[in-house]
């Protein structure tokens, strides 16, 4: 019995062991931060636990990394250094003491691990002091940095200040101090940082003061577009050093400053704004034209509105802009429409064309007048000017567009000219009625032209390119026994 009173109490403990344990242990870690680094990253930790979700959140973990030569953690903050630069770590974020037999009862080991390239930094490409060219005596004047790097970024670095005369000024961080004996002395100051170094002298001068200022920049702007501009501070003791003054337009609806950069703005297109620098108790100004910039508003077009069948005109075209002023200009002309003749849809370039100077031929002759648009296009704008192409106002048998030869009963419909290149369609007519049948036979006469029969209409082409202006073929159609004929005319 005391055997089996001990055996429960042992088993007992162990359970108890067991779930104090597993109620106590997390189930996951997850690590949050960047995947590359250059110099430093913070990195953070979140667990969650399995019994009591209440616990979840962020935690401070034991941090390592998997090479110490390329980087290490202090506290959640990995930095790199120049051996890892280029190279890919492991660190690992863990809580618990890892046993030596994961199986143990009781063991609460639980980590994460995120694999983190170390990229190497941008190296300085050169420094710039800023603070003032002169200090009082007994007085002191802060100072500060700024690197910019290979990558274009720049920005301001804790560098090492020293002075070139500790007896007349001295360093204290980056505030400079000076001795009250040291009146009209001059020292060299030197700020160094990565390797890369910048000097500049000042002054150690007593009731030193601005005694004037000078704007430095461009006197006119484009409309729409920016300036920077810089001014320079002379002193009285005759020192001149660039400063960073308070910027002022005189009128912000046309040009407004950000830090020194003048914007303007289309309003103030034809304006001009004055600009202003204040430092140390000095003004100066200076008068900036905002230059028009002409956009363009619109085409136009000028010219005939009308030409005669064997005739041609030339329209111009116009660049509108907004200024109110306008160019002449050259263009993308296109023609592309098509003609109702007699009931059919016929391509405008069967009759005329407009070629890349704005020149209208009107090479076909149609019995009506049409008017076809004619089209510019330049600078994203389009414009449209409509020609008559003027009718003759008569029906020539085997020259006009109603397919009228004088056949007779039969006779046959399509256009009267044609474009080399150009495709017409042809159709028969009996007693004025449209023949339908298949059974009709087109065929032609003449080598300016190529005919496709589909019988009940057929499809033309002018397919070779006449040696003059023009040439003539014949269309010809054949049904019961009875023939007609249609003269077309060929243009080159």
């Amino acid at each position: 019995m005391k055997r089996f009173w001990c055996v429960c109490v042992t088993l007992l403990s162990s359970i108890a062991l067991l779930t104090a344990a597993t109620k106590d242990s997390v189930c996951t870690l997850s690590i949050q931060g960047p995947s590359s680094v250059t110099g430093s990253a913070v990195f953070t930790c979140y667990a969650k636990y399995v019994y009591n979700s209440s616990r979840d959140g962020y935690i401070t973990p034991n941090w390592s990394v998997s090479n110490s030569n390329y980087a290490y953690f202090s506290g959640n903050t990995l930095y790199a250094k120049p051996a890892g630069y280029g190279k890919s770590i492991t660190i690992t974020a863990s809580i618990g003491t890892a046993p030596a037999d994961p199986t143990k009862v009781g063991s609460n080991y639980t980590s994460a691990s995120k694999i983190v390239y170390l990229n190497a930094p941008a190296a300085v490409s050169s420094l710039t002091i800023t603070g003032p060219g002169n200090v009082a005596p007994g007085g002191s004047a802060a100072y500060s940095c700024q690197a910019s790097f290979s990558d274009g970024s720049s920005k301001t670095v804790t560098a090492a200040w020293s002075s070139s005369n500790s007896k007349y000024a001295w360093f204290s961080g980056s505030t400079l101090y000076s001795k009250k004996s040291a009146k009209n002395k001059c020292v060299t100051i030197t700020a160094s940082y990565n390797g890369k170094s910048v000097s500049r002298k000042v002054v150690v001068a007593k009731n030193i003061a601005v005694t004037s200022l000078t704007i430095e920049g461009v006197s006119s702007i484009k409309a729409g577009s920016s300036a920077s501009y810089s001014c320079t501070a002379n002193y009285n003791d005759g020192s001149v050093q660039t400063v960073a003054p308070t910027w002022k337009s005189s009128k912000k609806s046309y040009a407004y400053f950000v830090g020194s950069t003048l914007i303007t703005l289309g309003k103030g297109s034809g304006k001009t704004v004055t600009v202003t620098a204040s430092f140390g108790g000095k003004k100066a100004t200076r008068k900036i034209t905002i230059e028009k910039v002409r956009n363009l508003t619109g085409l136009s077009i000028s010219g005939s509105s009308s030409v005669k069948s064997g005739k041609s005109i030339t329209l111009k075209c116009y660049a509108l802009y907004s200024d109110g002023s306008k160019t002449k200009i050259t263009p993308s002309w296109s023609l592309n429409c098509n003609l109702n003749v007699n009931g059919y849809n016929m391509a405008v370039g069967n009759y005329a064309s407009v070629n890349s100077s704005g020149k209208v031929s009107y090479f076909g002759k149609l019995q009506y007048s049409y008017s076809v648009p004619v089209v510019a296009s330049y600078g994203g704008y389009s414009t449209t000017k409509n020609v008559t192409l003027k009718g003759t106002g008569k029906s020539t048998p085997g020259n006009s567009d109603d397919g009228n030869d004088g056949s007779g009963a039969l006779r046959i419909s399509g256009p009267a000219s044609m474009k080399f290149g150009s495709t017409g369609r042809f159709y028969l007519y009996s007693g004025g009625k449209q023949v339908t049948s298949s059974s009709v036979s087109w065929s032609r006469s003449g080598t300016y032209i190529v005919v496709q029969d589909k019988g009940s209409y057929a499809y033309v082409k002018a397919n070779s390119k006449p040696s003059g202006n023009s040439a003539k073929a014949t269309v010809i159609a054949k049904y019961k026994g009875k023939k007609a004929t249609k003269t077309v005319t060929v243009y080159r």
